[in-house]
């Protein structure tokens, strides 16, 4: 396999965790390793957060695995464990629970690949891992 196909993942992971904590949705990192559906889902979660006055900051861990590639799509599975990803009010600075949130959930994302690197194209929620 293809290791830029994971450490590009890695990176739109980045640009998820800048946009929400910056709290702006044209984050460059962002921008450069998501498209399609999967930017638009990022660009909307942080404009809503924005909007209700709050914001994400924090690590999400991963456990990514290419489970088919070809020279210009792939698809990642990851667990993701969301607990040390903390939303905060903006208005008091502190953390707000999550309430009911799975902190650990499998995700499927189909990446493409553009000029010299991979970007994150579609995100499908799955269930607890």
């Amino acid at each position: 396999m293809d290791p830029t196909i994971v450490r590009d993942y890695l990176r739109y992971w980045q640009g998820v965790i800048s946009a929400h904590s910056r709290r702006n949705p044209d984050d460059a990192t962002l921008a450069e390793y998501a498209g399609g559906s999967a930017l638009n889902r990022v660009v909307s979660a942080v404009n809503d957060n924005r909007h209700r006055g709050y914001y994400r900051r924090g690590t999400v861990r991963h456990q990514p695995t290419v489970v088919s590639a070809t020279d210009t799509t792939a698809t990642i599975q990851d667990c993701a464990d969301i607990s040390n990803w903390t939303v905060y009010s903006t208005r008091t600075g502190r953390a707000v629970p999550l309430g009911a949130a799975v902190p650990r959930r499998r995700s499927t994302y189909t990446l493409a690949h553009r000029d010299d690197h991979w970007v994150v194209m579609a995100a499908e929620d799955g269930d607890a891992c």
